[in-house]
């Protein structure tokens, strides 16, 4: 079959808004995004994700975001990983995690981790934060 057959069924991409800037441009622009802007913009499609990932932010802005999340009433009984900064339904947290020191709001709250990132301090298979003890 030929090009134009495929053409004809599949049109090209049509790139709207974002998409249609230089990427130096995009770049630009995605560095005035705090960390919950850009979580939504890694969500639209694959380039924005991708554009996304190159934004660094600090621990303080995605704990802060994580903490803010944790509040929201649709996360009544979910909890904050700070190592992951993602915010997870009780049962991906021992219980010693959610409960005393290291619940909402309390001492602890930003030494808390859900299970997984618990077994990668614990094994050391990723540089260690300041959040692992």
């Amino acid at each position: 079959m030929s090009a134009t057959f495929f053409t004809s069924i599949m049109p090209e991409k049509e790139l709207s808004g974002l998409q249609t800037l230089p990427l130096e441009l995009q770049l630009n622009i995605a560095e005035y995004l705090d960390y919950g802007s850009l979580l939504a913009l890694r969500r639209t499609n694959r380039h924005l994700h991708n554009l996304a990932d190159r934004i660094k932010c600090s621990d303080l802005e995605k704990s802060t975001f994580v903490r803010a999340a944790e509040q929201y009433p649709q996360h009544a009984n979910n909890f904050g990983c700070y190592r992951c900064y993602r915010v997870l339904p009780a049962s991906e947290f021992a219980d010693r995690q959610i409960r005393r020191a290291y619940g909402k709001g309390n001492a602890k709250t930003l030494n808390r981790l859900c299970f997984d990132c618990q077994w990668w301090c614990r094994y050391d298979m990723l540089p260690r934060m300041s959040t692992c003890s």
